[in-house]
């Protein structure tokens, strides 16, 4: 049976479990031994997490704890090399230290497969460097993306490596019918709904595109008599205005 390391944020929250565990739940003890490499238990990930608003001594006493943990379980597979390692965004924060690419250059060179998994421009909101960000596309035998903005963000030389992977949500496939097919395209003549959905740290991006959102409102109800209708799951609420 194949020993799949998997590095994951936290215990199946949102992303991590609509990315990976939604998977590797159908796979782990037939196929494969899924070993998950949390930088935080459940406990830690609800209590601390997002950091971003907390005090320093807070992110300081956060950063050490992550990365004695990420520590730890590079050195574990270090020792006992995975088949596969999937690696969830990024290692540890903006900056990987030195120590982690040594460990991870060690583990793809024994022969384990690294699978690389995002799904948002982690460059651009702080997740990773650009240096850290193209050093793991180098790395990586396969990057999983959800579509072609992101792919085009790798360096030319890795882009061979993307495969297009949308994010779902497999738990609602017994609900999709015919009969609520047919449902949504007669509701599609009507309306078009929008679902945003993301984390506090996130809603700024939204807030950027409501006045474009806004303008494609009053146009699709101009030319073809729909609403447009954004629907947003956040745990802050959005405040803005529009016209329409």
């Amino acid at each position: 049976m194949k020993k799949v390391s998997v590095y994951v944020k936290g215990d199946r929250n949102s992303t991590d479990y609509y990315r990976i565990y939604q998977y590797l739940d159908k796979l782990d003890g037939k196929d494969c031994k899924c070993v998950y490499r949390m930088q935080m238990v459940g406990t830690a990930y609800r209590k601390w997490m997002p950091v971003s608003g907390k005090p320093i001594y807070i992110k300081i006493l956060v950063y050490l704890y992550i990365y004695f943990r990420r520590l730890r379980d590079l050195l574990c597979d270090c020792v006992n090399p995975p088949k596969i390692l999937i690696l969830h965004r990024g290692l540890i924060g903006r900056y990987m230290p030195y120590s982690f690419r040594f460990l991870l250059k060690n583990i793809v060179s024994r022969g384990t497969k690294l699978i690389w998994d995002y799904d948002d421009h982690i460059v651009a909101n702080g997740e990773v460097s650009q240096v850290v960000f193209n050093e793991i596309a180098r790395l990586s035998t396969h990057i999983f993306l959800t579509h072609e903005y992101l792919k085009s963000l790798l360096p030319l030389d890795c882009q061979q490596k993307a495969m297009i992977l949308p994010t779902t949500d497999g738990d609602m496939y017994h609900l999709y019918t015919e009969r609520l097919e047919k449902e949504r395209l007669t509701l599609l003549q009507k309306e078009v709904i929008l679902v945003w959905v993301a984390t506090a740290g996130n809603i700024k991006f939204l807030e950027s595109i409501i006045p474009i959102l806004d303008e494609t409102a009053s146009l699709l109800y101009k030319l073809k008599n729909q609403k447009l209708i954004l629907k947003v799951v956040c745990n802050i609420p959005l405040s803005c205005s529009c016209e329409i």
